[in-house]
This record gives C-alpha cells, structure tokens and sequence, in this order.
C-alpha cells in the first residue's frame, strides 16, 4: 500500500485533472479557494496558429556524445550506456503509449481549437481546428545526435539551435512537416540546460522566440517549431517529481513522465507563446497594462498548480515571470533600464505572493463550473 503522503498526492492529481478539464473547456471555474479564477480567453496565437492542430507527434532527441553507445532492451526501445537511471527508455515509452489502449489523458487537449476568435472564451461546436489525439502513439522519431558532446550549461539560443537540427536530421523541412511536429531536447545526466537545477525542471519555448538569450534562431523553411528543453531530472531526485506517485525506487522517474507530459499538453495547447515571447511583444506598454496581464498569467498558474507540497515550483515560476519582466523592460532602451531594487517593488506590486490554494483532496475536492454544478 502507498504510504499517506502517496495516496495525498494521487488524490491531488485528480484535483489538477478536473480543474484542467474544466479550463480546456473555456469554462468558469470558481472554488472558496480560488474566487479570482475566470474564463480562458484564446488571443490568437502566432500568424494564426495557436494550436497543434491534428495528431502530434513527438521527436525525442537525446542531445550529446555523453550519452554513450546504443543498444534495444527487451521493448526494442532505445537504451543508452550513459543514461544510468533509465531516462531513455521511459520517455519512448510513455509517448509510445499514448493514444493506445484506449487512454482519456490525450482526450483532454482536445477540447482546445484555433478557430475560437481572438478574445473568445469557447471553441464553435463544429471546430475542425482542435488538437488532434495521437491514434496509435505520439512517438514519432528517437535520435541521439552525437556529433559532439552537449554544453554543460546550454544557452536557450543553443537549445533552439538543436531542435532546428532534430527536425532537419529527420527531414521535417517544410512548415507543413512541422504543422503537428514536437521536438524533445533531452540533455544528459551532469548538465545544466538554462541554468537547470533553477526555476523550472523543464520548459518548452520555440526557435523564433524574441526572448530567446542570444537571440532567435531562423529555420530555412521560414517557420518556426516549438521544441521542448528536458533536464536530466533524476539528478535532482525529489526537487523535480521524483516519488511524487509512487514510493521508492519505483518512483524514482516519476517526474520524468509528470514533467514531460505537462511541457507536452503546454506545447500542444499553446506552441508559440511562452510569456518571455509574449513579453517582449508587450514591452512597450505602461508597466500597469503589463502588470494586469502577467497577474493573471500567475493568477492562472496559481488555480492549477497550488496544491499541497508544491510552494517551491510555485515560487519559482513567480521568480521566473519577474525575471523575464525585467528582461523585457531592460530591452525598451537604455533608458528603460530597471535594476532589481526597483523590478521587486513592481513585481511586488503586480504579482500575487505564491500561496497552496487548494487544501488536500481528502479534506475538500470541490471544483464548480459557473453553473454550479460540482465537476466529477
């Protein structure tokens, strides 16, 4: 039997599952713990696109000479000799899985579309523009690019850099080739992508992003892809999700699966628009305009993530946000300048302290849509 804090942390999944499913949907969805919570609105995604709009497909891509030589396990997946705690393997196959054996997690992402109208906050019952479900698995392609060793400490810049290559080595040189294409970059164990172990364990972004430290990366077919930055997680053991479900050394990957499907919903739902990238579009507007929306963006995370046990993500992605803030003001000119004194007070201002608004499923699960009627 799962030990108390396990049973705690799987009732919390179903917290986070029924909250996600109602906001999908665009529903309202209101608890004494989260009265702020409104409508998801659509804002109209990148040159049109705002979703991956048919069956995705995932491309992992094992980053560096580290990784050492390959050979199949018994499941004919991939297996590394430099992957000591079985990372390789795991990834293949839980997107191998999905859309197989008749799973509803995928089903949830479809309830997202691009052809809402921009400021809507619900899908037309006849959308054919929805997030596709992955029929027959996500898993699309494995390659270990071993052309040289990765950084220790790769740049975004360099991660984009990467994931334009995956999609080359795999001939994906088209934007329709790349219209349901999803790019993992998994660094190996000892590195440190973005300056990981920080505010994230893992990110997703895209290669034309503006934010991007060192600049955007430009793909010889004119557009861009959403790629994913994976960690070497079990490096960090329980500060990335290790034993969050399941105790011992059979929970020792638990975040690996967690953290990888939560970058892939995210990419899945809104591939080019990370709020660095929706910053610095925004960065000439007053502070205030700015403040009101990145306190929603928080506001957001909040309601979905603030359950028991997860104060340090929380806060990390508010460290996080007042970062790429800062950045961004920094970037209106050299007058626009902001040191941190000053970046504080306003984050402090804007940005609501990170506090658990959910108490443990075993005291209250009670999620309401806006008609008040509980969601099971």
């Amino acid at each position: 039997m799962p030990d108390r804090r396990a049973r705690r942390w799987l009732a919390a999944i179903l917290v986070v599952l029924a909250q996600l499913v109602a906001l999908c949907a665009f529903a309202s969805v209101a608890t004494a713990d989260c009265p702020q919570c409104g409508n998801v609105y659509y804002h109209g995604g990148l040159d049109g696109v705002g979703v991956i709009a048919s069956a995705p497909k995932v491309y992992l891509v094992f980053w560096g000479s580290q990784w050492g030589s390959e050979s199949p396990n018994a499941d004919w997946y991939a297996t590394y000799s430099g992957d000591p705690s079985g990372v390789a393997p795991r990834l293949q196959a839980f997107f191998k899985g999905l859309g197989t054996g008749g799973e509803t997690w995928s089903g949830v992402v479809t309830q997202y579309c691009q052809d809402a109208g921009t400021n809507t906050d619900s899908c037309p019952a006849s959308s054919l523009q929805r997030v596709g479900y992955p029929w027959g698995g996500a898993l699309a392609g494995v390659w270990e690019d071993t052309s040289a060793a990765a950084p220790s400490s790769a740049t975004a810049h360099q991660m984009a850099v990467e994931a334009v290559s995956a999609a080359e080595h795999f001939g994906n040189t088209t934007t329709a080739a790349n219209s349901a294409a999803v790019y993992m970059i998994v660094s190996p164990t000892g590195t440190h992508p973005e300056g990981f172990p920080g505010p994230f364990c893992a990110r997703h972004d895209y290669t034309s992003d503006p934010g991007l430290n060192d600049g955007p990366v430009s793909t010889s077919w004119g557009t861009p892809i959403p790629y994913i930055n994976m960690p070497y997680l079990p490096d960090v053991g329980t500060a990335c999700g290790a034993n969050d479900v399941n105790p011992g050394a059979a929970g020792a990957l638990d975040g690996v699966t967690i953290e990888a499907g939560h970058e892939y919903a995210e990419t899945l739902t809104d591939p080019f628009a990370p709020p660095s990238a929706e910053l610095m579009r925004r960065r000439h507007l007053p502070i205030a305009e700015q403040g009101q929306w990145l306190r929603s963006v928080v506001r957001g995370h909040s309601a979905y993530y603030a359950v028991p046990d997860n104060s340090q993500a929380i806060t990390a992605f508010r460290n996080g946000v007042t970062r790429h803030w800062r950045r961004a003001l920094c970037r209106r000119g050299q007058r626009g300048r902001v040191n941190w004194t000053r970046m504080r007070r306003i984050a402090d201002h804007w940005l609501p302290i990170p506090r658990i608004l959910h108490p443990w499923p075993d005291v209250r699960l009670d999620a309401r849509t806006q008609g008040k009627s509980p969601v099971r």
